[in-house]
C-alpha cells in the first residue's frame, strides 16, 4: 500500500517510521502548501484505493487537508482533533464516501491501559458515582495553534464517548467548564444520564504546562471514596504499544470504511470537538 504524509513534525515522523516498517511505501512527504501545490499534478497517477493520506500537520490545518484529499478520492488518516470547528468536522463526514476510510488518531482509546479500563468498567459501573479523567504533561512546543481543550481534552472526551456508543450532546449536561487564561489548563464537569440509576458525574482535568506527566482515570463511589485507579503511563510492550493497536484499527477501517464501528468513532471525534469548543476562558475562575 502507498501513502502520502502531510506534516513532518514529531508525530508525522513517528507515523512515517512506524508505517514504513509495516510495509507502507510513502510516495511523498509534504510539509508546506508549496509542497502540496507541487505534488498536486501527481495525484491523478496514484491509485485512490491503494493510497492512504496521513495528515499530521498543525491541528488548525487538519480539516483543510482532509477535505482536499477526500474530495480527490483518497482514504485519510488524520491526527486528532478531526477539525477545529464543529462545522468543519461535520463537513468532512459529509464529504467522505462510503468506500473511503476517514480515521481519526484518537490514540488513547487504543492504548493498552484504556482497553483494560474499557473491559473492566461495566463491572464497576453499578457502584460508580463519578469518574475523574486526568491528563497532564510538562510544556511542549507541539500543538500550540489550538488550546488545551482541542489539544488534550479531545482525547479523554473520545475515550468517554466510546464507553457509551451513540452518545449525543443532549445525553449529558455540562455542569462546569473552565479554561485558563493561558489556555494551557482546562476543567470540564458533566453529568451523564443513565437508565435506572442516579446520573454519573464525570470530571476532566487537562494541563499541558504541568511539572509532571500523568494520565489516569479514577472511579469514586457515592461517598467520594476511591474505588479504583487506572493509570495509562505504565510501561507498555515495546511492540504491542498504543500505536500498534491504533494501526490495527486503522487497517480495519480501510477494509471496512463504512462499518458501524467506524461511524461511531467518527461521531465520537466530532462530538469531542463540539464539546471542547464549549469551554471558554473565564477570568473569574481560577485553578
Amino acid at each position: 500500500m502507498k501513502a502520502i504524509l502531510v506534516g513532518q513534525g514529531a508525530m508525522g515522523k513517528k507515523h512515517l517510521n512506524r508505517l514504513s516498517a509495516l510495509g507502507l511505501s510513502f510516495e511523498a512527504v509534504l510539509d508546506s502548501n508549496e509542497d502540496l501545490d507541487r505534488f498536486t499534478a501527481s495525484l491523478p497517477s496514484l491509485s485512490k484505493s491503494d493510497t492512504l493520506v496521513v495528515i499530521a500537520s498543525p491541528a488548525s490545518t487538519h480539516a483543510f487537508h482532509a477535505s482536499f484529499f477526500l474530495k480527490q478520492g483518497f482514504s485519510v488518516f488524520i491526527e486528532k482533533p478531526i477539525a477545529t470547528s464543529a462545522i468543519e468536522a461535520r463537513e468532512l463526514l459529509s464529504i467522505k464516501k462510503p468506500s473511503q476510510a476517514l480515521f481519526v488518531g484518537h490514540s488513547e482509546r487504543y492504548s493498552p491501559g484504556f482497553q483494560l479500563f474499557q473491559k473492566e468498567f461495566p463491572a464497576f459501573l453499578p457502584k460508580t458515582a463519578s469518574l475523574h479523567f486526568t491528563r497532564c504533561h510538562p510544556y511542549s512546543p507541539r500543538c500550540r495553534d489550538v488550546n488545551v481543550a482541542l489539544d488534550l481534552l479531545t482525547h479523554d472526551l473520545d475515550c468517554f464517548f466510546s464507553l457509551f456508543p451513540n452518545e449525543t450532546d443532549d445525553s449529558f449536561d455540562i455542569i462546569k467548564s473552565v479554561l485558563s487564561k493561558d489556555q494551557d489548563q482546562a476543567t470540564l464537569i458533566i453529568k451523564k444520564i443513565l437508565e435506572n440509576r442516579i446520573p454519573l458525574t464525570v470530571e476532566f482535568n487537562v494541563n499541558r504546562n504541568a511539572s509532571f506527566s500523568e494520565r489516569k482515570i479514577e472511579l469514586f463511589d457515592n461517598q467520594n471514596n476511591i474505588i479504583k485507579t487506572f493509570s495509562f503511563l505504565d510501561a507498555q510492550d515495546p511492540i504491542k504499544d498504543t500505536l500498534f493497536y491504533e494501526y490495527e484499527a486503522l487497517f480495519n477501517a480501510i477494509q471496512k470504511p463504512d462499518s458501524s464501528i467506524e461511524k461511531e468513532r467518527l461521531e465520537s471525534a466530532c462530538l469531542a470537538v463540539e464539546t471542547a469548543l464549549k469551554i471558554t476562558s473565564n477570568p473569574s475562575e481560577s485553578f
